[in-house]
């Protein structure tokens, strides 16, 4: 048992790598899943650091399954219902889960690096801690989710759903959320430098101390957002709209805006 530990903790590493490198796998027969966990998984849906590295589990029921601290590396759970699953700490390093059903599953401090959540419902799911670095979340839906501390660096969330999600304190650093919905969403303290939100819903959103250095907020709806204590030193804010804004304490140092930009009642610039 413990070699095979041994094994997962090697092949995961290797896995993550190549993922990093932008390297893919062409042949892994000497590395496949454990057939024996897989079995397991299928039985019970109780699976604890279960090896399932490119498990082939498109569509499978899953809900409810209890993966902990499995390896889950470049498996294929497009289409998977998980709803309510729990993947604490799971590594999910490239795996596809394109149109998968997460609704209220657990994944805090779970590897999601590179993954692909193209269209997945993740709505009410816990991410907490969670690193998303790099994956893919277009049209993804996150209504409800728990991100707080989450990496999504370099994260792909354009036209993502995320209305009344809690980011606070992740990092999206060059996160693309352009066309994304962040309604009444939690973003205090996150880093969003380098950031696209062009044309994101940010209306009543909580963006306190955030960090927006050099971000595209063109066209972004930030109506009744909090921007207190925010930093957007070179941001874009070509025809934003920051009507009812709290903007007590910002940083606005060298921003790009023109007369489309909307800024609230008895503001000025001139006066930051």
């Amino acid at each position: 048992m413990q070699n095979k530990f041994w094994l997962q903790k090697y092949i995961t590493s290797l896995f993550a790598g190549c993922v990093g490198l932008g390297i893919l796998f062409t042949s892994v027969s000497t590395l496949a899943f454990d057939p024996e966990d897989l079995a397991t998984l299928r039985r019970s849906r109780q699976c604890i650091a279960c090896f399932l590295f490119q498990a082939d589990l498109r569509g499978e029921n899953l809900s409810g399954a209890s993966l902990t601290a499995s390896i889950l590396s470049g498996a294929d759970l497009s289409g998977s219902d998980l709803g309510a699953a729990n993947l604490t700490g799971a590594n999910l390093t490239g795996a596809n889960l394109s149109g998968a059903i997460l609704t209220g599953a657990n994944l805090p401090l779970a590897n999601l690096t590179g993954a692909n959540l193209t269209g997945a419902n993740l709505s009410g799911a816990n991410l907490s801690g969670a690193n998303l670095s790099g994956a893919n979340l277009p049209l993804a839906n996150l209504t409800g989710a728990n991100l707080t501390g989450a990496s999504l660096r370099y994260a792909n969330l354009s036209r993502a759903i995320l209305t009344g999600a809690s980011l606070s304190e992740a990092n999206l650093i060059g996160a693309d959320l352009s066309g994304a919905s962040l309604l009444e969403s939690v973003l205090g303290i996150v880093n969003l430098s380098g950031a696209s939100l062009l044309g994101a819903n940010l209306t009543g959103a909580d963006l306190t101390g955030a960090s927006l250095g050099y971000a595209n907020l063109t066209g972004a709806n930030l109506t009744r957002a909090s921007l207190a204590g925010a930093n957007l030193p070179l941001a874009n804010l070509t025809g934003a709209n920051l009507s009812g804004a709290e903007l007590i304490g910002a940083n606005f140092f060298g921003i790009t805006y023109d007369s489309s930009t909307i800024f609230p009642s008895g503001f000025s610039l001139e006066n930051q």
